[in-house]
Order: C-alpha cells, then structure tokens, then sequence
C-alpha cells in the first residue's frame, strides 16, 4: 500500500475513531481497509508507517488536540472544527513528531491534498496555517540559545 492510501486510511480511522471509541484505532483501521481499500494493510505498512503513528494517536489525542488549540486564533475553540480536519491535523503532527524520515513539505502538502479531497472549502488554507505554525514553534524550541 502507497504511504499516500496509508495517510488516507489512517485519517478515516482517525475520524471513526471520534465515533467508536471503544474500537482500538488498530482494529478500526483493519475494518475500514477491507471494507474499503483496493489494497489490504500489510505486515509491513502496520511496522513501517501505522504502528508508531497507531501508538502515538492512542496515546496522545488529548496532547496533539492541546497543540492544535495552541495554534487556533484566540476567538476559536477546537470544539468549533470539522472533525475531519482534526483527525488531518492529528496524523500530521504525528508524522512530523514520530516520523522524522518523512519531510515537513510532504506531510504538509498530503495533509492539503486530504483536506481538499474531504473536507470545506476553507479547510485547506487553514490546515496548511496550522501545520506551518506548528513547525515554525517546533524549530523555535528546537533552535539553542
């Protein structure tokens, strides 16, 4: 499976994560890819590119929420966004916190791509916004003073 349909899939668990949460988002993703996908998740999709994701969603939904909130304008709640476009947010900063190999520019632009695939019309914009903000803080924490 192409990481592309690996981001896809994993971004619809996500969301029916929201719905379902007494399913693990694992068993959801294995739900979702065969009723859904061409291709079924492999052995080595689940070791490269779901488990560390899979694990850090888990873990840290209320954290990576946290950054997003962080980010919003000072007159926005996270509570006033698409779910959808939380779960696009959520797998990207999971991708740039715990897959370092894969490039800002590509997480980002598959995120903008997703969004503009299933999301508003406005999502796009503001999900590229968040992304890029999130990174500049990343590099401002990460630069020594």
């Amino acid at each position: 499976m192409k990481r592309k349909e690996q981001r896809d899939l994993l971004i619809k668990s996500v969301f029916a994560h929201f719905f379902q949460k007494d399913l693990s988002l694992n068993s959801i993703i294995v739900n979702i890819s065969q009723s859904f996908s061409k291709e079924k998740v492999t052995e080595i999709d689940q070791k490269k590119y779901f488990a560390p994701l899979v694990t850090q969603l888990d873990h840290n939904e209320l954290s990576f929420q946290a950054i997003i909130s962080k980010h919003l304008k000072k007159t926005w709640k996270i509570e006033r966004l698409p779910l959808l476009d939380i779960a696009i947010l959520e797998v990207a900063i999971a991708e740039i916190n715990y897959l370092p190999e894969i490039p800002f520019d590509v997480t980002v632009n598959e995120a903008v791509d997703l969004t503009k695939k299933y999301s508003t019309e406005k999502s796009p914009s503001f999900v590229n916004g968040i992304l890029v903000s999130i990174n500049r803080d990343l590099k401002e924490s990460n630069t020594p003073s």
